[in-house]
């Protein structure tokens, strides 16, 4: 009797290990299929950014993008030759960060 217990606890914990590791494969199936579609949503927003930057670049206007803390988040090639500052260095600056003291509070 204690052989048939044993026995039966025995196939109930394979039956379990076999639906939970149904059920993570199942898991894991949808997380390799939502990683792909991240990192084609990824790729196509730097694909859409790529465009953006290269209109923008190419546009006799000055142009930039601010964030609502002030901090640029987005300048063109005008803007740039225009205050004789590489891109790098203005992305994620305030006025405050890339200008003369005065003319920081002015803009």
């Amino acid at each position: 009797m204690a052989e048939e217990t044993l026995r039966q606890a025995r196939d109930e914990l394979e039956a379990r290990v076999q639906e939970r590791t149904a059920d993570l494969s199942l898991a894991n199936d949808a997380l390799r299929a939502a990683v792909g579609a991240h990192r084609r949503t990824e790729a196509a927003l730097r694909v859409s950014q790529a465009r953006l930057q290269a209109i923008l670049d190419n546009s006799p206007s000055i142009i930039c993008l601010k964030n609502l803390q002030g901090r640029y988040l987005l300048v063109n090639r005008k803007f740039a030759e225009l205050f004789h500052l590489p891109l790098e260095n203005v992305i994620g600056k305030t006025d405050a960060d890339i200008f003369p003291p005065e003319t920081g509070r002015r803009l």
